[in-house]
């Protein structure tokens, strides 16, 4: 079975006996960056799979992808423009040629009512699911191993730690924004209609007066109904698949590699999202 029909059949904790690819572990060196060798391609294929997109062309919308995040706003457009014609050609293909993927489905649900979704609503939400589908459970699965190597914890119970991992340094800090339809009233503070609202996350996972010892990572924290997948309307969609997909990927890692460690310092992106750009690692330590 892939790893997204693994993933995908997951009804509860994943167990240790449910593991990436082998072909993926073998093929990593004494000395790695795991983003680049593991965090990356573990979702990407996952989504790949789940969505219909060929694997050859993973590298082609991965550049386009990480245009949409460039200072540059020639980069952006370029970028936009990239996935956009891309996956309009994508949709076509799958419009002739139906599978038993997502996007075929999406595709069909176009076809059976036209009122449901326009061909722009259809391209725009295909684009949405590729780009988040991957990107947040890269920075997930990453952070959680860097915290795992540098205070040498067990990672025992995989599910509470993954929910535990997710509340004290998430790859989502701070939401999408958002704007007042009528006047709020927040901690004494009075808030006008119209106004914009940026809710963060972190302030929400450390807060004092729902965790205890919140600045403490605890992997054996009882009660950890904290934000990480948003809430409410606007609570991620693909917050099962994520889970399960960090639950394979740490569980396979460490298993396979119980000696892994840091190879050197890791690499930070700039600006207000916290993700890593690198993170070197070996899988023993150095002798």
């Amino acid at each position: 079975m892939s790893i997204a029909g693994r993933a995908l059949a997951e009804q509860g904790p994943v167990s240790r006996g449910t593991y990436v690819d082998d072909e993926l572990l073998s093929g990593l060196p004494a000395e790695f960056d795991l983003i680049e060798r593991y965090a990356y391609p573990v979702p990407i294929q996952i989504i790949c799979e789940l969505l219909g997109v060929p694997g050859q062309d993973r590298d082609t919308w991965r550049g386009w992808a990480a245009d949409l995040g460039a200072p540059d706003l020639q980069r952006i457009a370029a970028g936009a423009r990239g996935l956009v014609g891309y996956m309009r050609g994508l949709i076509a293909a799958k419009r002739a040629a139906p599978g038993e993927d997502l996007l075929s489905g999406l595709v069909r649900v176009r076809e059976d009512d036209g009122d449901r979704l326009s061909d722009e609503e259809l391209i725009s939400m295909s684009i949405s699911i590729l780009i988040a589908g991957h990107e947040t459970t890269v920075g997930l699965i990453s952070q959680s191993v860097r915290l795992l190597l540098t205070r040498s914890l067990d990672l025992g119970d995989v599910a509470a730690a993954v929910e535990e991992l997710l509340r004290y340094s998430g790859p989502a800090e701070i939401a999408v924004l958002r704007h007042t339809l009528e006047p709020v009233e927040l901690g004494g503070v009075s808030i006008p209609a119209g106004e914009a609202v940026q809710v963060v996350y972190a302030a929400a996972n450390r807060d004092p007066r729902r965790f205890d010892r919140p600045g403490l990572l605890d992997l054996h924290r009882p009660d950890n109904a904290r934000l990480g997948f948003g809430h409410g309307i606007l609570y991620c969609l693909g917050a099962a698949l994520a889970r399960a997909e960090t639950q394979i990927a740490l569980t396979s890692l460490l298993d396979r590699f119980p000696e892994l460690t840091l190879a050197g310092e890791a690499g930070w992106q700039p600006g207000l999202k916290r993700a890593l750009t690198g993170l070197p690692v070996r899988t023993s330590p150095e002798r």
